[in-house]
């Protein structure tokens, strides 16, 4: 259960945007008050380079996996690479490789870990993706091996945003073995962005509602949460951010012609046309015009 709710934990994370860098968070257990899963991420020029998770488990056990992600001379993510330390050693156990097919679609090939040969690499995924909320794919198809050299489509996962341009909810139609399987996500807001509520319905795996209780400071960033899964309170986490106020002013860098968001998130196809602060590598940027 820790697990899954770990894994759950990653996907909440990504689905929320902010214009400041998260470099830190840790989560501890409400009733032992024991660190069950920690976070640490590095940026250079505004974008995360590195990301380390160390999960704590009950029998002393220590788990650490980290990220690593690598860009093209334009600022666009290229590939992340997933590794976990083996008896003090990082072994690769997945990556990501972006590409851009015929359409212009970005279509991300995920490679992982071969069980039979641990640190060998295998084909295993396909996503092709439509388009996106904030970095989040909202829209995609995923694809599995045919074990012929080429795909088969293997499910659709088709969102919708609310009015703020948050994504509301993420519904997965999976094809596997003759049956379809539906999964759906729900997905709730409080003032600032930081969900409020997530609700998990699926044919598959069991049923969840995560709600989470936010916490600010006088700067506006969340500072603390409370989850409660089934109405059950579960997990404190405390963030730690970098500086919200930091402006970069319009001059050349080895990222130039990286996308540009508005302050809501949204993608903004070239460099923005009209005069105002925006969005980019992960950071406010003032254009002058």
């Amino acid at each position: 259960m820790k697990k899954l709710y770990l894994l759950l934990l990653g996907a909440m994370m990504a689905l929320t945007a902010s214009a400041q860098n998260l470099i830190s968070s840790y989560t501890v257990d409400p009733t032992t008050n024991q660190k069950i899963w920690s976070y640490e991420a590095t940026f250079e020029n505004g974008r995360l380079m590195e990301a380390f998770d160390t999960y704590y488990y009950d029998d002393g056990y220590v788990y650490e996996c980290k990220t690593l992600y690598t860009y093209d001379d334009l600022g666009e993510l290229l590939r992340t690479e997933d590794y976990v330390r083996v008896d003090g050693e990082w072994v690769i156990t997945g990556k990501v490789d972006t590409e851009h097919d015929a359409d212009g679609h970005e279509v991300w090939i995920t490679w992982s870990d071969d069980e039979n040969n641990p640190g060998q690499l295998i084909q295993y995924m396909k996503h092709v993706i439509f388009s996106f909320n904030h970095t989040t794919p909202l829209n995609y198809d995923a694809y599995l091996p045919d074990g012929n050299g080429g795909w088969m489509f293997y499910a659709t996962i088709r969102g919708e945003e609310n009015s703020q341009g948050e994504i509301a909810k993420l519904v997965s139609t999976t094809y596997y073995g003759g049956d379809t399987f539906i999964t759906t996500k729900t997905y709730e807001y409080d003032d600032h962005n930081w969900l409020t509520r997530e609700t998990y319905t699926s044919e598959i795996f069991d049923d969840y509602e995560m709600t989470y209780e936010n916490f600010y400071g006088a700067d506006g960033n969340i500072e603390k949460r409370n989850v409660y899964n089934s109405g059950q309170w579960t997990a404190i986490q405390y963030y730690t951010w970098s500086d919200p106020t930091a402006i970069q002013s319009l001059k050349g860098s080895p990222a130039a012609n990286a996308s540009w968001f508005d302050l809501n998130g949204r993608r903004i196809n070239g460099q923005p046309a009209k005069k105002g602060l925006y969005i980019r590598n992960g950071q406010k940027v003032f254009v002058n015009k």
